[in-house]
């Protein structure tokens, strides 16, 4: 049924949806009311306040203002207000089987959204095995959202017949939304609040309500009701609480977007700088909206951010709004654009006060340790900066916290791995250096070796671990603890459990080979040499791989241990000699291994021959002197 249609029906909705299963309720005339302020502070009645707002605003009315401006603004009038009550009791005598308002149910349980888009680029897919605290699915946010919200705004009576409907159905959000629509309710900012929430409860507990809206350009009522009262404050609440719920997938991001949505959300933020609710589901919404690359550049140029780390810095106490705020931080932080805007020392000290006060909440664990890791790639000043402001040690408390939350390790230790990331430049060695020690110094290496184990199977948080100790090991400082840890009989484990992944073989071998020079014999002993022969005959066309094998196997050609019980030189060579006509036209250093390795184990193989030879002849000198003797 088209919107046009339902604004014109002649018989009441739902009349049809009496005999039909599902969640029914019987209501009287009016839409369920969101249990929110109207007044910020303030319990009086809905006149009196309006009345108030109205006394203290000034300014020419013919001038066109910021609507979201607190000195230029006002609330509608007592006298828009008489009027609306007035037609709306006249349209109960008149008016017989009309339009008719329904009452919304539903409950405040919100679902994660943003993080399951299937655009790229796209924040990781959060996958732990247990969701009953979902930020949009949690007990939290009712309580809280109750507590802050207590008292229901008035609102005039439709004069409805008491019908039954499914106040979760298609129909029921679009007659909604026609009502929004209406003259005679446009100007009644409570009938448009109460709408609002009834097409959120709607939209949470019917996931087709969202592509049903997009269809019609359900967006556009709700938005101009922002527009039309930008200093009610229970009416933003419950707007920026319905396009939160409907903001899932690529058409509605696109429809909200395009229409003004991220202006209109950030300019409630501002206004409402101390409405924990609102800001909390306003965080949420532009989570949502800023998927795309086009949404995140929007967003930071709408001056987003600031107002995102102003709310984070009022609401620090607040753990619900935090889980949003610092997630979509997070979600901007994906694009190198929004990285330089985050460059600053007030977004690292809300982001790390953040996880510091909130150490047993996950998610904000988790979308910490995820900004940091963005963050920290391939920039020095930003390296330097975590480190300064305690980054190092709020990483690795989140590791201690949450043993057991894949996620949270993987992206901590992801986050480590960049930290301890060299570069290029003198500058960038040094940090990293200062960051490799400083880790050793936390302890982290047998957290990380303790999460290898206990995630044997999760080849992604495998790959970030070994990445992260081929940093560490490749200082000379570090490997005493490295080794004492139990980290070659680890590194080589999951290199042989894990074979078929080249990239855990590339950075498998770098490790060992940073260790041989002073632990060659406890590699050896470990059988890391019949893994890199493996890995070398398995992953020959993978260039990386070839040459890590070729630089490690180069080096254990002069450990006489190795050579005598773990490597047999023709098989070696023959592995050498076909990496090199595989490779011939190869730039770079894999020629000077493999040639080298090819070298080293001729001669090695020379010298052993001559000695063997020699060992023979002795031995046989010895067994004839007997003999004459």
């Amino acid at each position: 049924m088209c919107m046009g249609d339902l604004r014109n029906c002649s018989e009441p909705l739902g009349a049809e949806e009496q005999q039909e299963p599902g969640k029914k309720r019987r209501f009287k005339d009016k839409p369920e009311r969101f249990h929110g302020r109207t007044d910020r502070g303030s319990n009086s009645s809905l006149k009196s306040r309006a009345r108030r707002r109205d006394d203290d605003s000034s300014g020419d009315d013919d001038e066109e203002d910021n609507p979201y401006d607190r000195a230029s603004s006002s609330s509608y009038s007592d006298d828009e207000y008489n009027a609306g009550v007035e037609s709306k009791k006249s349209s109960e005598n008149t008016e017989s089987g009309g339009d008719e308002a329904y009452k919304g149910r539903g409950d405040n349980h919100y679902e994660q959204t943003s993080e399951t888009s299937e655009r790229e680029p796209r924040p990781p897919q959060i996958d732990d095995a247990t969701h009953d605290d979902l930020d949009r699915d949690s007990d939290e946010f009712s309580d809280v959202l109750e507590e802050l919200v207590q008292s229901e705004p008035d609102s005039d009576d439709d004069g409805l017949e008491d019908k039954v409907v499914d106040i979760t159905s298609s129909e029921y959000v679009q007659e909604l939304l026609n009502r929004m629509d209406m003259k005679k309710h446009k100007d009644n900012a409570p009938y448009l609040g109460e709408c609002c929430v009834s097409i959120r409860k709607a939209a949470l507990q019917n996931s087709e309500i969202t592509s049903v809206v997009n269809h019609v350009d359900g967006h556009m009522p709700i938005l101009r009701s922002m527009r039309a009262h930008p200093h009610v404050e229970y009416l933003q609440t419950a707007a920026v609480g319905a396009l939160w719920a409907l903001s899932e997938g690529a058409e509605a991001e696109q429809s909200i977007t395009r229409k003004g949505g991220i202006d209109c959300v950030l300019g409630a933020m501002r206004f409402f700088s101390d409405t924990v609710a609102l800001h909390h589901q306003a965080a949420g919404c532009l989570r949502n909206l800023c998927v795309t690359e086009t949404n995140k550049v929007r967003l930071a140029n709408s001056g987003g951010i600031d107002v995102i780390i102003e709310s984070m810095g009022k609401h620090m106490s607040v753990a619900i709004n935090l889980v949003q705020t610092v997630g979509c931080i997070m979600q901007l932080s994906f694009n190198e654009e929004n990285k330089i805007e985050l460059d600053k020392e007030s977004t690292m000290v809300c982001l790390l006060s953040a996880m510091q006060m909130h150490p047993t909440i996950w998610r904000i664990q988790l979308y910490g340790c995820i900004t940091l890791k963005n963050l920290a790639i391939g920039h020095v000043g930003r390296k330097k900066l975590i480190k300064d402001k305690n980054g190092l040690e709020m990483i690795v408390e989140a590791m201690r916290s949450f043993p057991y939350r894949t996620q949270i390790q993987k992206y901590a230790i992801g986050a480590l791995r960049n930290l301890t990331a060299a570069g290029d430049s003198h500058s960038g060695k040094e940090i990293a250096n200062e960051n490799k020690m400083h880790l050793v110094k936390l302890g982290t290496i047998d957290l990380v070796l303790k999460c290898m184990y206990r995630f044997l199977d999760d080849v992604e948080l495998q790959l970030e671990s070994i990445t992260l100790l081929r940093n560490v090991t490749s200082n000379l400082e570090c490997q005493s603890e490295v080794v004492e840890a139990g980290t070659i009989n680890m590194v080589v484990n999951v290199m042989n459990r894990l074979m078929y992944s080249p990239q855990m073989q590339e950075h498998g071998l770098s490790v060992l080979f940073n260790l041989h020079k002073n632990f060659a014999y406890d590699i050896v002993d470990e059988g890391a040499c019949a893994v890199a022969m493996e890995a070398l005959e398995k992953h020959m066309d993978n260039l990386k791989t070839t040459e890590e094998a070729c630089a490690f196997l180069w080096k254990t050609a002069y450990n006489a241990e190795a050579r005598r019980n773990h490597i047999k030189p023709n098989s070696l060579l023959g592995l050498g000699k076909q990496a090199l006509i595989r490779h011939a036209e190869s730039h770079g250093n894999l020629i000077y291994y493999a040639e080298g390795m090819v070298k080293a184990w001729k001669k090695v193989r020379r010298i052993d021959r001559e000695r063997n030879t020699n060992e023979a002849a002795d031995k046989r000198g010895q067994f004839y002197d007997k003999r004459r003797d």
